[in-house]
C-alpha cells in the first residue's frame, strides 16, 4: 500500500464527518469556519446594498448531446441568503453555477 492510498479519503467519507461533525477538518479547514466565513461575507454584502442572482428558464446541452443537462432552471438567491446545491454526482450542480 502506498502512501497515497493510506491517505486517500473519499467524498462520501469526508460528506460524513462534515454531515456529523462541526468540528471536522479537511485539509486543515474546519466546517464551522467555512460556515462563520460564509456568515461574515453575506452580511458584508447585504449591508454595501448587494444585489440578487437570478437564473431564469436556464437551459444547457452540451456539444454533440441531444440531453439537456439543464432544463428550465430557475433560481433567485436574495442578498442575505446562503444557498448550497446539493444532489448526486452528475445532476447538474457543477453546470448550473457556470451557466450563471
Amino acid at each position: 500500500m502506498t502512501v497515497d492510498e493510506k491517505t486517500l479519503v473519499t467524498p462520501a467519507q469526508t460528506e460524513d464527518e462534515f454531515k456529523n461533525d462541526p468540528t471536522a477538518s479537511l485539509q486543515g479547514v474546519k466546517a464551522k469556519d467555512v460556515t462563520k466565513a460564509a456568515k461574515k461575507l453575506l452580511k458584508e454584502s447585504a449591508e454595501r446594498g448587494g444585489g440578487s442572482i437570478q437564473m431564469q428558464d436556464v437551459v444547457k446541452i452540451y456539444p454533440g448531446s441531444t440531453v439537456h443537462a439543464l432544463d428550465d432552471f430557475n433560481l433567485d438567491i436574495k442578498p442575505g441568503e446562503m444557498v448550497v446545491l446539493l444532489g448526486g454526482s452528475g445532476c447538474g450542480k457543477s453546470t448550473a453555477l457556470r451557466s450563471g
